[in-house]
């Protein structure tokens, strides 16, 4: 997917026990990501996230993404999205 220049993502989600979630924007083959993270979220029920990424240079340029990454803390346990 083409990326523009600020790139908004909503997503559902539930934690068990993490209260924040880092959350990746990638393309596979260059290996670039954008990344933002979200913090003091509720646990063991669900909830609407909305993290918007900046990505300058989609001004000049075509910019795409292949991936989302949704990554919990160091021994935060499972969450699903």
């Amino acid at each position: 997917r083409r990326l523009a220049p600020v790139t908004e993502l909503t997503f559902d989600y539930r934690l068990d026990t993490a209260s924040k979630l880092r959350v990746e924007l990638a393309h596979a083959k260059s290996k670039r990501a954008w990344s933002g993270e979200l913090t003091g979220l509720p646990q063991k029920e669900w909830a609407t996230a909305k993290l918007r990424f900046k990505v300058p240079e989609a001004m000049q340029k075509d910019v795409f993404a292949d991936e989302i990454r949704f990554l919990l803390p160091p021994g935060a346990g499972s969450g699903s999205v």
